[in-house]
């Protein structure tokens, strides 16, 4: 791995897992509305000539996902399309590639998701499909004390 590659994947890395300062996980440039989550996944379908362009992945579980309720209950692994943020290129990108990505999410926004980094994985890289861990809740809905 390269240096430039080490930086852009422990920058990833730091993106996705959020801070302990209290941010959760949310982007200070966007003035903390939005959300970034590291995503990786193979890409099952490229959509170049939509607008925005768009990929679909097949990703692993997103932990910690936080849906427009606000509530924070994660993303079972799934196939969907994500659209590419401005200046972000499907290049040679093919089905059956193995990528990372940062997902941003602004709920308020007019496009609440995009990918604003996109790049492949090394080849061989394990990826994990299995469902997030069900959380046992108490009879109101709540998680139970510990």
């Amino acid at each position: 791995m390269t240096g430039r590659a080490a930086i852009m994947v422990c920058t990833l890395l730091v993106l996705g897992c959020g801070a302990d300062d209290g941010t959760d996980g949310r982007s200070s440039a966007t003035g903390g509305d939005s959300r970034m989550y590291v995503v990786r996944g193979v890409v099952t379908r490229l959509e170049p000539k939509t607008s925005p362009p768009q990929v679909w992945l097949r990703h692993e579980a997103i932990p910690g996902f936080v849906g427009p309720d606000g509530r924070e209950s994660g993303m079972d692994p799934m196939e969907m399309p994500f659209p590419l943020a401005p200046g972000v290129e499907i290049g040679s990108l093919a089905r059956g590639d193995e990528v990372q990505a940062v997902l941003e999410i602004d709920w308020r926004a007019d496009l609440p998701a995009k990918l604003t980094r996109l790049e492949t994985l090394p080849p061989g890289t394990e990826l994990n499909f299995d469902p997030l861990p069900e959380e046992k809740l108490e009879p109101s809905g709540e998680p139970p004390d510990n």
